[in-house]
């Protein structure tokens, strides 16, 4: 054998082998939006009640990454990364719904999601707040497909302001799980903002918080 077959052969069985262990990664980025599908029922018309939305913590175990990709073998071979952090796409998802629903919306930070931490100084009827617990996509490759699973889990807190009392408080997520012949970019993508959209669209499906949502505004007239 040539000495550039052995060379050539040689590199291609590096290769398969970091590709094989999970040592030759990359890194991707994935934008992450808010899925116009969904709008929520409008529940004041006569009245606006002022409801403050709070900025989200981040309470994820790993907040450089938002997924991974493995290999058959189960080595790492991607990292994915957002382009923007998921707390901000999940603020202003609330304060867009929250807006249809007939909210007049301000925002704020500093809340610790307790009734004795409400900020004295808002002058509005409530306050929403929350924590992201989970915000993770990844594929792993099976004998014939690829499956990219996603999760989004956040924790929601509402509170009166008037009253200094949480008046709900619930953890909401969403789930994605498709199969594909190859996993592309966009597969990432869809997965995992599909997942942020059905943890938000969920806020305002949930009827307990829709009554409470309804109760403020009554409490304003």
């Amino acid at each position: 054998m040539s000495k550039v077959k052995r060379f050539f052969l040689l590199s291609a069985l590096i290769a398969m082998a970091l590709l094989t262990s999970g040592c030759l990664m990359g890194t991707e980025t994935v934008k992450i939006e808010y899925l116009p599908d969904f709008k929520a029922q409008k529940l004041f018309h006569d009245y606006q009640p002022t409801i403050a939305v709070n900025r989200f913590w981040d309470e994820r175990s790993s907040t450089d990454r938002v997924g991974e990709g493995y290999n058959i073998y189960g080595g790492k071979v991607e990292t994915w990364k957002s382009d923007r952090p998921p707390t901000d796409v999940i603020e202003e998802a609330l304060v867009h719904q929250l807006e249809n629903a007939g909210f007049q919306v301000i925002r704020t930070s500093g809340w610790d999601l307790t009734a004795e931490g409400i900020p004295e100084y808002l002058s509005a009827d409530a306050i929403m707040g929350g924590r992201l617990k989970m915000f993770w996509v990844e594929s792993r490759p099976g004998l014939v497909t690829v499956s990219v699973n996603s999760n989004v889990v956040f924790d929601l807190f509402l509170a009166d302001i008037k009253e200094r009392r949480i008046i709900w408080a619930g953890q909401f997520r969403g789930e994605e799980l498709k199969e594909a012949l190859v996993r592309t970019h966009s597969h990432m993508a869809d997965a995992i903002n599909s997942s942020l959209s059905n943890a938000v669209n969920k806020v305002f499906q949930d009827e307990s918080l829709r009554q409470q949502f309804i109760r403020l505004g009554e409490i304003k007239f």
